[in-house]
């Protein structure tokens, strides 16, 4: 596992304490670095472990990673692992003198792993087994990934295409114009029609990073905005959305298994609406508005239990939580489970305070989203008598006849 060096762009991450490394060479744009070791600084001794972690490289290709190590002047053993995105790339185990011939509490000499590798995160960790071993840096070798184009569609039409300057660098949305009715709010991975759940979007002016050429569709939305609807005066009772404001996610259904369901912000789901009969202005019960079943708790499992909710309420944020042995547990509309697979609402231990969680007011109250404002309007017309389907497009004073294929304006 010894390496062959390239001329590639490096990354070096110098040792500087158990808890910081410094940062130097060329790296990705939205890097993020975070070191620890169990002892001191880079001293790993038996049972020690210095652990390198590194996210948002983007996909960039690993070539070479190396960590450059001393031992004691006898001894010194441990194992290293290397893993990329959860996968492990590479792996050694044994004694400073198997690796290097002979023990040297003098130079720091490179080990590690060479390949090609893409990657989006990576981490490097090193365990003693032997009294011990001395980190100085790590130096990692990469190539940039390819440059993707990403194309906008404006409803049907391209609006620009833009490609990254950079492998890996990512490219930055723009903001359009609203056209009539509809208001401009971002830009979909997927294309739909209309819908009124909240779609998952990329927010203007925000850079997205691209994994290969592909599509985004501008989303649009009609109707009050969803901070408008925001509750910011509690009454004694209401009809309630309780959701979280930045993932759209908002609590559904009832209790099952200490748990209950989260879903994409929806003002027409009944499985969203819940009654919240508040007892005093900093407590509250929770009920299921289509079947009154209470919304409550066993221990640090949701249940469908009458239990009393504390109320955090500051201006537009409302969050439910309650006290379990000595500890504070917020009602959460968007956990996620270990592997980030499955959404789902639950109790989360966390001080209640400023959050991103709302209430929101969905009764007679319509929002839609689009990526298609200029086919809003069309419905569908008998067959004619030739069997084939008319479409009847409206734009403004004017009526498109789609038939058998052909199309034809007219003014209404």
């Amino acid at each position: 596992m010894h390496l062959l060096l390239l001329l590639l762009s490096v990354m070096t991450f110098t040792v500087q304490s158990k808890n910081a490394v410094e940062v130097s060479g060329t790296c990705p744009p939205l890097l993020e670095v975070s070191y620890s070791c169990t002892y001191q600084k880079g001293d790993v001794r038996a049972g020690d472990t210095a652990t390198l972690s590194l996210t948002g490289l983007n996909g960039i290709a690993l070539e070479t990673v190396a960590i450059y190590m001393k031992s004691n002047k006898s001894s010194g053993a441990g194992k290293i692992t290397i893993t990329a995105d959860g996968s492990v790339i590479g792996q050694e185990e044994g004694t400073y003198a198997e690796w290097f011939g002979s023990y040297n509490n003098t130079d720091f000499q490179p080990i590690g792993w060479s390949g090609t590798q893409k990657a989006n995160t990576l981490q490097v960790q090193i365990t003693g087994t032997t009294n011990s071993l001395h980190i100085e840096k790590y130096e990692i070798q990469y190539s940039e990934g390819a440059r993707y184009t990403v194309t906008l569609m404006n409803g049907s039409e391209v609006y620009q295409e833009l490609k990254e300057k950079n492998g890996g660098g990512g490219v930055v949305l723009p903001a359009l114009s609203s056209t009539g009715e509809w208001q401009f709010m971002g830009w979909s991975e997927t294309e739909f029609w209309e819908v009124t759940s909240i779609p998952q979007f990329h927010a203007p002016e925000s850079t997205f990073m691209p994994s290969h050429d592909c599509r985004l569709w501008a989303v649009y939305q009609k109707g009050s905005s969803l901070k408008q609807l925001y509750v910011k005066d509690l009454t004694e009772w209401g009809i309630y959305i309780y959701f979280h404001s930045v993932t759209h996610k908002a609590m559904s259904g009832t209790p099952v298994d200490g748990r209950m369901e989260s879903a994409p912000l929806d003002l027409n789901d009944e499985k969203q609406y819940y009654r919240v009969q508040y007892i005093n202005p900093d407590t509250a019960y929770i009920f299921d508005m289509r079947s009154e079943t209470p919304i409550g708790y066993s221990g640090t499992k949701l249940a469908a239990v009458l239990s009393p909710w504390k109320v955090y309420h500051e201006g537009e944020e409302t969050l439910f939580y309650t006290e379990i042995n000595k500890k504070n547990y917020v009602l959460w509309p968007d956990l996620t489970d270990d592997y980030g697979n499955e959404w789902y609402t639950g109790l989360r231990l966390a001080e209640p305070g400023s959050s991103p969680i709302r209430l929101i007011a969905p009764m007679e109250q319509h929002i839609s989203y689009t990526c298609h404002p200029e086919a809003q309007g069309i419905e569908a017309t008998p067959a004619g008598a030739d069997g084939k389907e008319q479409v009847l497009m409206n734009i403004g004073d004017y009526e498109l006849i789609i038939k058998n294929g052909k199309k034809q304006l007219r003014l209404r």
